[in-house]
């Protein structure tokens, strides 16, 4: 038996009631779910992603420019460790909570 299903603003919508019968058996056999997906991230836009919104702070990006600018013989200060090492890992614990979040 074929059922016609219809979209309505993004939902399926079918036009044969479903009935269901003590036996647990339900008529139509074939509905669809109601699973839901709301990951933000695939394994391929995780890593941008967060990136991207983490540098839209202006502290995040003001840090990372310090940081550059450190590979700059005559604007060189310090040393490097002490310009990279807190930006990688406040991205790290970023990019950690927001994965474990989302998967």
């Amino acid at each position: 038996m074929f059922y016609q299903f219809r979209r309505c603003m993004g939902w399926i919508i079918s036009r044969e009631r479903r009935s269901i019968h003590l036996n647990g058996t339900r008529r139509p056999r074939r509905f669809p779910t109601n699973k839901q997906n709301n990951q933000k991230y695939n394994i391929l836009t995780l890593i941008p992603v967060v990136l991207f919104n983490q540098f839209k702070f202006f502290y995040n990006f003001f840090f990372l420019l310090i940081s550059l600018s450190q590979f700059i013989p005559p604007l060189k200060v310090g040393l490097m460790f002490t310009y990279v090492a807190p930006l990688v890992f406040v991205l790290l614990i970023t990019l950690f909570k927001e994965a474990f979040d989302d998967f």
